[in-house]
């Protein structure tokens, strides 16, 4: 007996879209844009022949087909997750999937990565980068890197650090700066990741610059790296340049340290969070959080 072609992920959209009453929301919890959830919506009902929601300006009403479609969706969406996760589990109980932002990969997990693989030889660690405006949903992974001003709901989350950001450059391009009012005459070096991070700083200093005129590299760790190099100033988030700072390798030529309402969060999906590779990788991460 052959089964019906039906719209899978036109359901997931909708059942995400009842269970927020909201279409943006839905699109944070399966990292799509709110455009997307919306015209998947759109074929569903379609396809099914009956509106699903009323729309009231903003509001989302779910019509009385769509309330009882969403009441079955959402108990058969967990079955699935359920069914599929406990064979993924017992196929690959020591391989741990991790996709970071790159310079969060590059700054902070790599050089302390050395001490989780020697404590946890059995466990295989794979990282992965993507640009953080390129979220995906963590079913092909165990933990992701948000950057939110609030904790993220629909996860289990570790606050790593909070956004502190300073200028830094070589020590010959500091001699060129003696207040912060001569950033204007000094390339500013801009990740495109986080091209807003220079306007925090900038609007904190009083100054009135360009807060996006300069050169743009694909992360911060190149930016850095093109500081070092002379090519201009960067700003540094304090957690990653510290060890730079230290060796003398980078220097903060102003004393003024910038935070925003942004903080790092490493996420993983509630259900995992009793699996042993989840928690003796969260339990490292918590113990090395402590020791800095």
């Amino acid at each position: 007996m052959s089964r019906p072609r039906i719209p899978l992920t036109a359901l997931r959209a909708f059942e995400a879209a009842a269970r927020h009453s909201s279409i943006a929301q839905a699109a944070e919890a399966l990292c799509v844009t709110p455009g997307a959830v919306s015209q998947q919506v759109q074929q569903l009902e379609a396809w099914v022949g009956v509106p699903l929601f009323e729309r009231t300006g903003r509001r989302l009403v779910l019509t009385a087909e769509g309330r009882r479609l969403g009441e079955r969706l959402g108990p058969a969406f967990d079955q699935l997750e359920r069914a599929v996760l406990e064979v993924r589990s017992s196929a690959a109980p020591t391989h741990l999937r991790l996709r970071l932002a790159p310079t969060f990969a590059i700054r902070w997990l790599v050089p302390n990565l050395g001490d989780f693989i020697g404590r946890y030889p059995e466990i295989e660690v794979e990282v992965n980068t993507t640009a953080i405006a390129d979220e995906v949903a963590l079913d092909d992974f165990d933990f992701a890197v948000r950057v939110r001003d609030e904790p993220p709901k629909d996860h289990d989350w570790l606050l790593v650090f909070r956004d502190a950001f300073t200028p830094v450059c070589s020590p010959e391009t500091a001699r060129q700066l003696r207040t912060p009012a001569d950033l204007e005459h000094v390339p500013r070096l801009h990740s495109m990741i986080r091209p807003e991070s220079w306007g925090v700083w900038i609007d904190t200093a009083g100054l009135a610059i360009d807060p996006l005129a300069g050169p743009k590299f694909a992360n911060a760790a190149l930016a850095y790296q093109a500081a070092a190099d002379g090519l201009g100033i960067a700003i540094g988030q304090t957690v990653y340049v510290d060890a730079d700072l230290r060796s003398g390798r980078l220097v903060a030529p102003f004393g003024l340290v910038a935070n925003s309402r942004s903080a790092y969060y490493l996420v993983n999906a509630r259900h995992k969070s009793t699996w042993p590779k989840i928690r003796v990788f969260r339990e490292w991460c918590e113990a090395l959080l402590k020791r800095s």
